[in-house]
């Protein structure tokens, strides 16, 4: 299969601060060449990458690195803590284009998410568990949210967003799970829908498993062109119509 028909990243920055480097030009690639053009010559398993994505501290990507992948979900940050993602473009995932799970003190800045209005559940950033995360400045086309904040998020702050097409800016679903905790403190600033299903959206299980609270919202100075629903608060989200239409406690 050729390169050009996987989903890649596209992964620029000038500095790295990490305690593990999988260095390529150990296995044919070139500085100032299509590193691609080594792949006969080594295969990066994805652990490889794990490697530099998992070290402490700020972490940034040297030179530009293109890397196909045949996994769901283009990129996957896991429990990382005090880190800053920038200049990166993710293109065609199968499923959500980048994933957050258990971090703390993350930034995205200047990411660029693309995928096709048709594709489903290609969710440009989805957020779970995960506290102080920060998305600035970016360009987020999808066939779903273009960011998505799930359950037990704590400070998330999107500004300066642009999205479109796609299904607009989402907290939720919340409420399908018994262990899901509250929603607190989401700032959606300064952004652009454009092209959108939805504009801002909290959206919550009616028969939801437990009671949590979600609570400190606030979205202002948003521009939205062309929007079928600018703002929902729906509490009866029930994508499969097969629920139980009955509210259980939820603030």
């Amino acid at each position: 299969m050729g390169l050009a028909l996987l989903p890649f990243f596209l992964l620029l920055a000038s500095t790295i601060e990490a305690q593990s480097l999988f260095d390529v030009t150990r296995y044919g690639a070139k500085p100032n060449t299509d590193i691609t053009q080594a792949k006969a010559k080594f295969q990066a398993s994805p652990d490889a990458y794990k490697a530099a994505i998992r070290a402490q501290d700020k972490q940034k990507l040297m030179d530009m690195l293109t890397y196909p992948t045949v996994e769901e979900t283009n990129l996957k940050f896991s429990f990382i803590t005090n880190s800053i993602v920038k200049d990166i473009t993710s293109l065609d995932s199968k499923n959500f284009h980048i994933n957050l799970l258990g971090c703390k003190n993350v930034t995205f800045q200047h990411v660029t998410i693309s995928a096709p209005e048709n594709s489903p559940n290609t969710d440009g950033i989805h957020i779970s568990s995960s506290e102080q995360i920060n998305i600035l400045d970016s360009k987020i086309s999808t066939g779903d949210d273009c960011v998505s904040v799930g359950d037990s998020n704590k400070q998330v702050t999107i500004t300066n967003v642009t999205c479109g097409p796609g299904h607009g800016i989402s907290v939720g679903s919340l409420g399908k799970y018994t262990k899901e905790k509250d929603v607190v403190g989401v700032t959606v600033k300064a952004c652009k829908l454009i092209n959108t299903t939805n504009g801002v959206r909290i959206k919550t299980w009616p028969d939801s498993a437990g009671a949590f609270i979600a609570s400190d919202m606030h979205f202002e100075d948003i521009e939205m062109q062309n929007v079928s629903n600018p703002v929902i608060i729906d509490q009866e989200y029930c994508p499969w119509n097969q629920c139980n239409r009955k509210l259980n406690f939820m603030n």
